[in-house]
């Protein structure tokens, strides 16, 4: 039985990204480089634009950030606040962002946030 899977909340998900900029951007203010900005998408785009990251990490920062927000989205359209690897409702989410099955998604997933990480980590 594997374990249920929480993109919002859980290590390496879309909260670790957002803390994770916002933390570079309080670096970066500090410093006087930018100022604050709320939104995750324009804040990332201004961290690599200044310098704060590289653009080969804002690229894949936004690349997972976009793809496990659609997965979110999914998610709370068959309100559900976990992925459950073996649910209908996975297999489903799968095969509408293009996976043959729940397992292919689930991989993406692990690979994206394993990533995530290992920046965070890398910092």
């Amino acid at each position: 039985n594997e374990e249920a899977i929480d993109i919002k909340f859980g290590p390496g998900g879309l909260e670790e990204i957002e803390f994770y900029l916002q933390y570079l951007q309080a670096a970066a203010f500090r410093k006087g480089s930018v100022p604050l900005i709320q939104n995750t998408l324009h804040a990332l785009k201004r961290l690599r634009n200044t310098g704060f990251i590289s653009r080969e990490v804002a690229h894949l920062l936004l690349k997972i950030y976009l793809f496990f927000r659609k997965v979110e989205t999914l998610q709370r359209l068959n309100e559900e606040k976990l992925l459950r690897p073996a649910s209908p409702e996975t297999e489903l989410i799968a095969r509408i962002l293009g996976f043959e099955d729940a397992e292919g998604l689930i991989e993406e997933i692990s690979r994206g946030r394993k990533e995530v990480l290992k920046i965070v980590a890398d910092q």
